[in-house]
């Protein structure tokens, strides 16, 4: 028997303008899928993540977009943790 949890995260409003996510092009409606091959299911689980590395750390990120229909690689220089444009959608 089989089970695979399913992905429950999405960048639903966007992201701070001039941020680091901004800059890498991550856009609303992208769904992270995983951080440097760790797959990621949740914004509890992101933040996990991301919290292992230090500001100025180059990550990749593989994101879904259009529906999932497309998937793309992209790296990202992390930042400060700035929530004041991003939400999380569990």
């Amino acid at each position: 028997l089989s089970i695979r949890r399913q992905r429950q995260m999405c960048i639903e409003t966007g992201v701070t303008v001039g941020g680091p996510a901004d800059k890498a092009g991550i856009d609303a409606g992208d769904v992270i899928l995983s951080i440097d091959g760790e797959e990621v299911f949740s914004g509890g689980e992101l933040i996990e993540i991301i919290g292992t590395h230090n500001v100025g750390d180059r990550v990749t990120l593989l994101v879904a977009r259009q529906g999932g229909s497309k998937q793309e690689e992209i790296s990202v220089v992390l930042g400060e943790l700035d929530t004041s444009g991003i939400s999380f959608s569990n």
